[in-house]
């Protein structure tokens, strides 16, 4: 046991050998401090379920990111070549305008898979990859508005309460 201070502080000196957190002797023998988020990251890292999941996930972000420069086929263009020629449309021409409107026969639209269009088009020719990466980048931009939005209205309500 050790004595106390002579200089009347109440502060004891604990023996390196009894292992106690704050002890004045080597720290050798003490684990090294973990923080929850390595043991979440080691749990993560060993599951292949969510390994698969969370690559999967950044893959397509990546995709819908850069998928303009990846793919260069315009979501918006109509490909007359790509129609087939089975379809029955009933195009009514007015005064005003060329075209009212065409009808389709949906059993007998879209192009079948090729190269050129991976997964297809539908029936008036646009690219369907095209147009999902089109669509992706819109769900994001409304995703990240809505984040941005709630972030800042929970603030502003948390910092008024």
């Amino acid at each position: 046991m050790t004595d106390r201070p002579q200089d009347g502080s109440l502060s004891a000196e604990v023996p390196a050998s009894t292992g106690v957190v704050g002890a004045a002797g080597p720290l050798e023998h003490m684990p090294p401090v973990r923080s929850q988020w390595w043991d979440v990251w080691d749990q993560f890292r060993t599951h292949k379920g969510a390994l698969f999941g969370g690559g999967f996930f950044i893959g397509v972000v990546l995709f819908v990111l850069f998928g303009d420069w990846l793919w260069p086929i315009d979501p918006t263009a109509t490909d007359i070549r790509a129609r087939n020629t089975r379809h029955i449309f009933a195009c009514f021409s007015l005064p005003w305008g060329d075209i009212l409107s065409c009808f389709v026969n949906p059993a007998e639209s879209g192009l079948k898979v090729t190269w050129a269009h991976p997964l297809g088009s539908d029936q008036l020719g646009r690219d369907i990859l095209g147009r999902m990466i089109m669509g992706g980048q819109t769900s994001m931009a409304v995703g990240l508005t809505a984040m941005l939005l709630a972030l800042f209205l929970g603030t502003l309500v948390g910092v008024l309460a």
